[in-house]
């Protein structure tokens, strides 16, 4: 290892770390309170951004245009209607 000014390492040990960090970390902190904010702000605009573009990606070019020239929006398809299921009931009818 290899020793700084003064002898000490420069390396810091995983308690070394967690003092320095709880020394600096206050939860009422500005600059705390700006990072979180502005983390918490990419994530959400990243997200926003992953949606309109997965969305724009799905509208075909017809359908677009159908719906663009009047002809309404585009109906899904009908699904078929499934027997009812059978009754698990235990009792004698």
């Amino acid at each position: 290892m290899d020793a700084g000014a003064g002898g000490r390492s420069l390396l810091l040990t995983a308690d070394d770390f967690t003092k320095h960090e709880l020394e600096k970390l206050d939860n009422r902190d500005p600059e705390y309170i700006m990072d979180s904010f502005l983390s918490l702000m990419c994530v959400m605009v990243a997200g926003l951004a992953a949606g309109l573009t997965m969305g724009m990606l799905s509208v075909d070019e017809l359908e677009l245009e159908i719906f663009l020239n009047g002809g309404g929006a585009p109906s899904l398809p009908s699904l078929p209607s499934l027997p009812s299921p059978p009754s698990l009931s235990c009792a004698k009818p």
